[in-house]
């Protein structure tokens, strides 16, 4: 495996375009992030950087953005599960922290509105999936957040743009925002994806915590298992694994689960009959 040195006269990019070829530039983040597909010999990398410190069109500034980068690190340090991409290096250059992960040959799951009915869609041929083979993948998603949580870890901004589908596996990234324990909503409407957060996550003051989680959890079993509503005839799976998502998305936390281990047992249960 290539090494990755501190760099000290080199911004990211340069440093980055110095040690291989760059076959590929994602730079059309909301995030801010610019991110690189880096190829040194037969190896292949995924190179995610904070982006121009010039850029001010992301909501989060060049400082923020490089403290995301850090506890992304933290966190791929961490937990150690194998759907999540694995964490190679973090390198510091002359601009900031950036982050050397594996590469994994996927496509993202999300597609923009506009185009998540288009049969052809990545999103629509992974959810087209025989149901028993989603409840495989969405089982090891389960088991990672709860791998997070267990180690003190809300993970935050988790939606289908998180997702890498190789076609038979599944990876999941950008659990950047992710927070170290409980805490409150501070912004009002915060990061992510409408179809998968939890009322609280609207709600300034509202607490953040391992049931955020569930419900999320449970959105992902409506979203892809169904059609996006909690309509039960459009639920392709058993009644168990039903009642099991629907409890998992009632808008009154108190409904739900009493905490994250309880939503994944009864999953699992679930999972078995289905």
């Amino acid at each position: 495996m290539h090494t990755w040195p501190v760099s000290t006269h080199l911004s990211a990019e340069a440093y980055i375009r110095s040690h291989g070829l760059v076959a590929q530039v994602f730079d059309q983040q909301d995030s801010g992030n610019v991110c690189y597909e880096v190829r040194i010999g037969d190896e292949r990398y995924f190179v995610k950087t904070a982006g121009e410190a010039a850029d001010e069109r992301p909501v989060l500034n060049h400082p923020q953005r490089l403290a995301l980068l850090e506890n992304a690190a933290l966190i791929a340090r961490t937990v150690d599960h194998p759907i999540l991409t694995a964490l190679y290096a973090m390198v510091r250059s002359v601009d900031g922290v950036f982050l050397v992960y594996e590469w994994f040959d996927g496509d993202l799951v999300r597609a923009d509105k506009a185009n998540r009915a288009d049969p052809d869609s990545v999103y629509q041929r992974f959810r087209q999936q025989p149901h028993l083979q989603l409840i495989k993948h969405l089982s090891r998603l389960i088991d990672l957040v709860a791998d997070l949580v267990k180690q003190g870890l809300i993970v935050v901004d988790l939606y289908d743009g998180c997702l890498l589908w190789s076609g038979q596996q599944i990876r999941v990234i950008d659990l950047d925002n992710s927070r170290w324990g409980p805490s409150v909503n501070e912004m009002g409407r915060m990061f992510g994806s409408s179809r998968f957060m939890a009322p609280e996550e609207f709600e300034r003051g509202a607490p953040i915590d391992e049931l955020t989680n569930v419900y999320t959890l449970g959105r992902f079993l409506f979203e892809f298992i169904g059609d996006g509503s909690v309509n039960r005839a459009a639920f392709r799976a058993g009644d168990a694994v039903f009642a099991v998502a629907r409890k998992a998305c009632e808008r009154h936390r108190s409904q739900r689960f009493a905490d994250f281990e309880s939503f994944r047992r009864a999953w699992r249960q679930a999972a078995l009959r289905s």
